[in-house]
Parts: structure tokens; C-alpha cells; sequence
């Protein structure tokens, strides 16, 4: 048998002496569920959510699960309790299979759909990732640098030409060690003056007790850590999939910068299937890249080996705003990579010669998975500047200003992620990528519900 709480959260605005006011009713249950399916998680949080609405006569903002104790003696506390760094919740998945529960009502374009629940085996997966926290040249330049992934709090430092990864807070009085210093090659706690060693994080000084070894337990939790791409990069388990190989990355004919990192409101996969898109371009990026934009997307095929995606399509952008040189323009020859899952190129070829490389990653930073940092990075080789007299500098603004204007378009759609299940929204030939996407997903969530007991 397991138990559950859920909390509701349901609100409405209340106009007190011409001051409007947002009124918020919290209204928390336990049940007990004996499948142990995500499904059953989902028809109770229904079954209070419509409780809440009738019983406040107001909209149900938020319902989740804010705690469960699972029938194995091993239970531990699920990931959205709190921000501290602790283990994945035990798997309510049967061996070998994936369960969502509905979104919305299938057929209806005037319901919200909601957001799944992340689960845990999603969850699980997700630790297992190298994800981007810090752009190196930020790092470098302040030496201490605060970083966050799935709702844990990390502190980035970086000592000569090695970062280091550790948890948040001093193990001493729990002090944000972002706010510290770095002294004598040391991260240095604001609080109290104690040291931390780059690579290990042992503390190496205790000011107040300059004579004796530092306390039991006075050593900081440190990450897998690495740098790629311009990008500091961390796990919050060991990482099971390597960062994809780029070659351009390793060509001295190659020239990039790097952009955001930039907060949204938005889902991992929902912005790795955003930028690779190609039917949004006419419509939302007639600023950026002109009125012509070819608004057909041709047939193309998606290559899916593993967690890797490949595909190849033409597009004619008819044009750009960022040159009037008619090598920017016309038919463009784009090839398309992903590693699932958040990992993605797109490589243009101009038809007046030369490439660039758009590198696009993105960092879950809330522990549901609704919040993501967006990083990117943008290359050229030497022909650009040479045929078309575009820099790097100005190929940086120009991508900018492309993703300034889907950051507006993703902070709107809904549900916020993208969802997993195929039968929840409409589809076209031009979404064949987003739905290999999707399947390739949910094929690497498998893996780590497979290695968890059966329940």
C-alpha cells in the first residue's frame, strides 16, 4: 500500500477599497494508492483539484504531490520537497513500462492542457545528465558563480583552467557560497572565512581554529564536472552519455561566441523541439529573418540511432535582416543533430559559400521540471566574414534576436512541456522530428525504469 499527500492550490482576485487583491486557498489530502501508478496519482490530485474548485469557486492554479511514504522500508523523500540535494524517490513504475496520465481532452482546442507529472524514473534520468550550469567566460571572469540543476543548488569556481562543481551551501552554518571569494586558490565561505580546495572541495582552513585539523564533515559534496564548448558542465550523478563530438569545435578555422544563459518558463523538450521547428520560421521570426521565408516544409526523413538524431532539409529564407549580401539569402542547405535529451546543432551551408554552427542546450533548474536556463553558442568558419562580410559578432546579435523572439512564443504554449503522449495533440508530416523526439525520450526514461525493482 502507498500513501500519498497532495496539495491543491486554487485562486481568485478580490476587489478590497479599489485594491485588488489575489486570494489563495490551500487545500492538502492523503490518500492511498495500492497500484502504485502515476495514473492513480493523477485521478486523486483530480478528485481534490475539483474538490478545491467548488469548494473556493475559483481556478485550481496548482495541484502536486508535496509528499508520499512508499511501502519499502528504503523510502526517501520525492525531489519537489524542498531544494536540498537528495536521492530520487523509488520508482513507482512497473519493471519495463511507462505510464502518463491524460492531458486535457483529446479533440478540444479550447482546453488547457495540463502538465504531466515528472516521473521518477524521469527523474532518475535526468541526474544522470551533463547539463551546462556556467558559461566559462563568466566563470572566469568572477571566479565564483551560482548554478542550479533540477531545483539543486550548486556553487561553480573555477581555480587556473579547472572548474569545479560543488553543492550550494557551507556545511558549517549553510552560507550561499556563491556570495564567496576565491583566496589563495580556495573558495572562501562570506560567513565564517572556511576554505574549500578546488577538484575535491576539502576543506583546507578554519580561520577561527588556525591550529587544528578542520571538523568532521566540513568537506563540500563536489559533481562531475567538465568543460565543452565554451561551457562549464555538471552531472548530479555520474553521467552515463557523453557530450556528442562536434569537429568544428576542434577547427582553428572556426571562430565562436556564446549566448543567455537565459531563464524561461518552459519545459526541456519542448525548447529542444522549438529550435528545430522549421515550419515556425515564417511566422515567428518575420522580424529576424524577413517576410520570404519559405513557409512549406519539404518531405525529409529523420535518422535515429540511439539517443542521436540526424536529419537534413532545404530552406529557402528569402532573405535576411542581417545582410543584404545574397549569399545570406536563398536556399539554405540545413543539417539537423540531436542527443537526447537536450543536446542540438543545426549546421547552415549558404549558397554563396561558407557555414555557421548553432549550438543550443538547456538546463532544467526546478525540480518539475517547468523551468529551464538556455544556453547557445554560434560558430562561424572564415568565409562568412570573407563572402558576406557578416562577423561573429554580428552573426551572435542576429541569433539573439531569433531566440528573443521564440522565448516569447514558448512562454505561452501550453501544456508549458512538450507532452510524451502522441494522442494528445495534432500532427503533421513537418512534426516528424518532434515526434522521433519524443519516442527517443521516452526510450532513455525506459532504461532507468527497467533498473528498479518491480513494484
Amino acid at each position: 500500500m502507498t500513501w500519498i499527500e497532495v496539495t491543491s492550490l486554487a485562486s481568485r482576485d478580490v476587489e478590497c477599497g479599489g485594491i485588488r487583491c489575489l486570494v489563495i486557498r490551500s487545500l492538502r489530502a492523503t490518500f492511498s494508492i495500492s497500484s502504485r501508478q502515476p495514473v492513480g496519482i493523477a485521478v486523486e490530485t483530480s478528485k481534490l483539484n475539483q474538490l478545491n474548485r467548488d469548494a473556493f469557486d475559483a481556478p485550481v492554479r496548482k495541484a502536486s504531490v508535496t509528499s508520499d511514504i512508499w511501502s519499502s522500508p528504503s523510502a526517501r523523500r520525492p525531489p519537489w520537497q524542498g531544494t536540498d540535494p537528495v536521492p530520487a524517490p523509488a520508482c513507482p513504475l512497473k519493471r519495463g513500462t511507462i505510464t502518463r496520465a491524460p492531458i486535457g481532452h483529446h479533440g478540444s482546442g479550447t482546453t488547457e492542457r495540463k502538465d504531466e507529472p515528472v516521473l521518477p524514473a524521469e527523474y532518475d534520468m535526468l541526474r544522470h545528465v551533463w547539463f551546462p550550469v556556467a558559461r566559462v567566460e563568466d566563470v572566469a571572469e568572477t571566479g565564483v558563480f551560482g548554478a542550479n540543476i533540477l531545483g539543486e543548488q550548486l556553487v561553480v569556481y573555477r581555480v587556473g583552467a579547472v572548474s569545479t562543481v560543488a553543492g550550494a551551501y557551507c556545511p558549517h552554518r549553510g552560507m550561499t557560497l556563491s556570495l564567496g571569494q576565491l583566496t589563495q586558490d580556495c573558495l572562501e565561505c562570506p560567513y565564517h572565512g572556511w576554505r574549500f580546495a578546488p577538484g575535491t572541495g576539502a576543506c583546507t582552513a578554519v580561520p577561527s581554529l588556525p591550529d587544528r585539523p578542520p571538523p568532521p564533515r566540513s568537506d563540500l559534496r563536489v559533481y562531475p564536472s567538465t568543460e565543452a564548448y565554451g561551457h562549464v558542465w555538471a552531472a548530479l550523478e555520474t553521467p552515463e552519455l557523453d557530450l556528442p563530438d562536434l569537429p568544428e569545435a576542434r577547427d582553428p578555422d572556426w571562430r565562436f561566441a556564446h549566448g543567455g544563459p537565459t531563464d524561461l518558463t518552459c519545459g526541456l523538450r519542448q525548447i529542444t523541439e522549438n529550435f528545430r521547428d522549421m515550419s515556425h520560421f515564417a511566422f515567428v521570426h518575420r522580424v529576424s529573418m524577413g517576410p520570404n521565408v519559405q513557409q512549406v516544409v519539404d518531405p525529409y526523413r529523420v535518422e535515429h540511432g540511439g539517443t542521436e538524431l540526424r536529419w537534413a532539409l532545404d530552406v529557402d529564407l528569402g532573405g535576411t535582416a542581417l545582410s543584404g549580401n545574397s549569399g545570406l539569402a536563398g536556399k539554405q542547405a540545413f543539417s539537423f543533430f540531436v542527443s537526447v535529451p537536450m543536446f542540438a546543432t543545426v549546421r547552415a551551408d549558404f549558397p554563396g559559400g561558407g557555414h555557421s554552427l548553432v549550438i543550443q542546450f538547456a538546463t532544467p533548474i526546478s525540480a518539475d521540471g517547468l523551468r529551464v536556463r538556455h544556453f547557445w553558442s554560434i560558430g562561424i568558419d572564415s568565409a562568412v566574414p570573407e563572402l558576406h562580410g557578416a562577423d561573429i559578432a554580428q552573426m551572435r546579435q542576429w541569433e539573439q534576436e531569433i531566440f528573443d523572439e521564440d522565448f516569447v512564443i514558448l512562454d505561452k504554449l501550453r501544456p508549458i512541456e512538450a507532452p510524451l503522449d502522441s494522442h494528445s495533440q495534432a500532427h503533421t508530416r513537418s512534426d516528424k522530428f518532434s515526434l522521433e523526439y519524443r519516442r527517443a525520450y521516452l526510450e532513455l526514461v525506459e532504461r532507468y525504469a527497467t533498473r528498479r525493482p518491480a513494484a
